[in-house]
């Protein structure tokens, strides 16, 4: 829910708790078409992103703004999400910055950087294994760890392996602690 996020309006503070309607998506869907038909039912009280697979290789990142959310759907059976909103920079760079998308991305810890190295990173990638996407968790741009001009961190990581069956997390920053497998039956 750490989402930089202009939407994130008086309009989102009587909406249902996040964290309770991805529950019900989880405990109640078969697929992440079903989830997202769940999800549209609701306003949540917050902005945020949530990733969302199923066994049958379904994979969507959600994105909860003040006006509803977005659905993003894999591409080349991958997802990038670095956190903020995507596809909404220029549009919070105008609101917060004045138009200027440069300014936004330092303001905003190189958010916008950092999605598109990832995105580029991905593209490109020759071995597009658990293992490499973890590897750039734990570099620059990507992580961000602190220093003496930016107090911003990547908190936590994640990386999703629909084909595997499993997600590999860090329990807190991802150059300081090991990625935990965590894997489920198909």
């Amino acid at each position: 829910n750490n989402t930089i996020d202009a939407f994130s309006t008086p309009a989102l503070e009587n909406g249902a708790p996040q964290s309770l309607v991805y529950l019900a998506a989880l405990t109640h869907s078969d697929n992440v078409d079903d989830a997202e038909k769940l999800m549209a039912k609701y306003r949540t009280n917050a902005a945020g992103a949530a990733t969302l697979a199923d066994k049958d290789g379904g994979l969507m990142t959600i994105e909860y703004h003040s006006d509803g959310f977005k659905r993003i759907d894999a591409k080349d059976g991958y997802i990038v999400h670095t956190n903020h909103p995507i596809d909404f920079e220029q549009e919070l760079a105008d609101t917060l910055t004045g138009g200027d998308l440069n300014e936004f991305n330092a303001m905003a810890a190189q958010t916008v950087g950092r999605l598109e190295f990832a995105q580029s990173f991905m593209k490109w990638d020759i071995e597009r294994s658990a293992g490499s996407v973890q590897a750039l968790f734990k570099s620059r741009p990507v992580l961000l760890a602190p220093t003496a001009t930016n107090s911003f961190i990547t908190g936590t990581a994640n990386v999703s392996d629909i084909n595997a069956g499993c997600m590999y997390a860090t329990p807190y920053r991802p150059d300081l602690t090991n990625f935990v497998e965590i894997c489920f039956d198909k």
